[in-house]
């Protein structure tokens, strides 16, 4: 964490809880909401519900952590269970972490369609109490530029950055004003076996993968 702190000029925390619900109950969380049948995520919220006492512990070991170790840090997302758990659980987990770090503007709240509505987030931006403020990403909205507009317009009339989840894509920065984004588009390589050379993505993984759109050269 040390050489991470000297070396880099910003340090960003994501929570990490949708690695571990996915390990845990081996649950994905995505596509845009009208396209997810209603019995499925009644069923997969139920499911997350009955393993509420296991995100208890991980928001307080969460919150420890981010207290212990703040000065390793400059921005730390809050724990967005908003789709797992619902926005009164992930209010609760946010004030909880707010509580006891010492700088609680470097907690950066999330914006999830699922219970949330714009109003929420002009609230949010007006409320003088964030510097920083997150909105999902490209799993629910693809890359409708102009869904988040409206959004960064209002943050920025505030003073307030940006942050855009698992987004990106070089295009969409370019149309869209957000501060910041992350993905794994950086892992993606090793995750699924190929490197990007002049000549196009060399793949090393079997010659059989179906992805039609990649001019797939074997090694």
């Amino acid at each position: 964490m040390k050489q991470v702190r000297d070396k880099a000029s910003i340090v960003f925390i994501d929570c990490g809880v949708y690695t571990m619900k996915t390990k845990m109950m081996g649950a994905q969380v995505g596509g845009k909401p009208d396209t997810m049948p209603r019995d499925h995520i009644d069923k997969m919220m139920a499911g997350f519900a009955k393993n509420q006492g296991v995100f208890d512990r991980y928001a307080l070991r969460y919150a420890d952590w981010l207290e212990r170790h703040d000065n390793m840090y400059d921005w730390a997302l809050d724990l967005d269970v908003d789709q797992l758990l619902g926005v009164d659980v992930a209010d609760q987990y946010y004030k909880l972490i707010i509580s006891k770090v010492p700088y609680p503007r470097k907690i950066v709240r999330v914006w999830h369609m699922a219970g949330r509505t714009f109003d929420d987030w002009v609230r949010w931006c007006e409320s003088g109490k964030h510097d920083y403020l997150a909105i999902e990403g490209g799993g629910s909205h693809g890359r409708d530029y102009d869904f988040y507009h409206p959004f960064i317009d209002v943050a920025h009339r505030h003073g307030v950055k940006v942050h855009v989840l698992a987004m990106t894509d070089p295009a969409f920065l370019k149309n869209v004003a957000a501060d910041t984004g992350d993905s794994i588009s950086w892992a993606a390589g090793g995750m699924y076996g190929y490197i990007f050379t002049p000549f196009g993505n060399i793949f090393f993984s079997s010659t059989d993968v179906p992805n039609k759109r990649i001019n797939q050269n074997h090694w």
